[in-house]
């Protein structure tokens, strides 16, 4: 994987990940193959030269996944998920879940209890 380490996008899904976790990198690693057409541009926040920006410091980003959408929007946790899935065209029919009543009250304890890390 090569994550991207240029000023942020504003036209694709920028994704903010630890790479230090070996769960968030292999699933990052999993999208970034899914992502054929390019969809998603990808930071390491574990890296020296990420320093954050005046939205996102750099503690914030190591706690939990964020991703901010080109609109400019900012999703953090398995909110962020559900936006990349959209984002890949393989995987948008999974994105549709976040519509359903309650799905992100659902989603939510799973990603917490299955990240590298255990902030809410």
């Amino acid at each position: 994987m090569k994550p991207d380490h240029h000023p942020f996008s504003t036209e694709k899904v920028t994704v903010f990940f630890d790479g230090s976790c070996p769960l968030c990198t292999a699933e990052i690693d999993f999208y970034q193959r899914a992502d054929t057409q390019g969809a998603l541009k990808l930071f390491d926040v574990s890296c020296e030269s990420f320093s954050g920006d005046n939205r996102l410091s750099q503690k914030q980003a190591m706690a939990r996944l964020h991703v901010r959408l080109a609109d400019g929007k900012q999703i953090s946790g398995a909110g962020g998920f559900f936006e990349m899935w959209r984002a890949i065209p393989s995987w948008r029919w999974l994105a549709g879940i976040s519509r359903i009543p309650g799905a992100m009250t659902v989603m939510a304890p799973g990603y917490i209890s299955s990240s590298c890390r255990s902030d809410p």
